[in-house]
């Protein structure tokens, strides 16, 4: 009944509604969501990624790749200056990393040109040749007295033509991935500082 039969009192009950949730959560700011990755465009990103790749090279040349530092520069400075030459243009992890790939393929390809310009023309070649069988003999030397024997012997092979050929392209591999690993870093970073300046 509306009314009580005593008093006439109203009896009807208002029961508010429940409050709806927010579908946003609250930790949740639009102002956080990153912006979509824009595709490669290949022309301009080979020019940025060589720019990228000569100042990997210079600093390897003149500064022994300042422990890394250097070739993540270069993946940096890739990233950089692909944006420049593609305004508007937003790099994710992956194309960065990409950029950066590719910058330290053509980093070790410019170092090793002039690597083997600087041999050429100052005649040092059989120089550097007795200086690094020199430091393998001082190697053996400081081994473990057990392993002396096992290290000459390898030494040995590595001072024949085919050893010594074996032995400079896989230093040569081991510097190809470490300009290509470093510089991957310095552009999924300068993905990352870019994408992030442009929410």
């Amino acid at each position: 009944m509306p009314f009580c039969s005593g008093c006439r009192a109203p009896q009807i009950r208002f029961i508010p509604p429940e409050p709806v949730e927010s579908l946003v959560r609250p930790d949740t700011r639009v102002d956080e969501v990153l912006p979509a990755p824009t595709p490669l465009v290949w022309q301009p990103a080979l020019y940025a990624a060589f720019l990228g790749g000569v100042f990997s090279a210079l600093a390897m040349n003149f500064l022994g790749g300042l422990l890394g530092l250097g070739f993540i520069a270069g993946g940096t400075i890739a990233v950089y200056a692909y944006r420049r030459r593609v305004p508007g243009a937003i790099l994710g992890l992956g194309s960065g990393s990409l950029l950066g790939a590719i910058s330290g393929l053509f980093g070790f390809l410019v170092f090793s040109v002039l690597a083997t310009l600087e041999i050429l023309l100052s005649h040092k070649g059989e120089e550097l040749r007795r200086t690094l069988f020199d430091s393998m003999d001082k190697a053996v030397l400081n081994a473990d007295p057990q392993l002396q024997q096992q290290f000459q012997e390898v030494i040995q092979q590595f001072k024949t033509p085919e050893g010594l050929a074996f032995f400079i392209v896989l230093t040569a591999l081991f510097l190809c991935l470490m300009f290509i690993f470093f510089s991957i870093l310095g552009g999924a970073i300068g993905a990352s500082i870019t994408r992030r300046n442009t929410k």
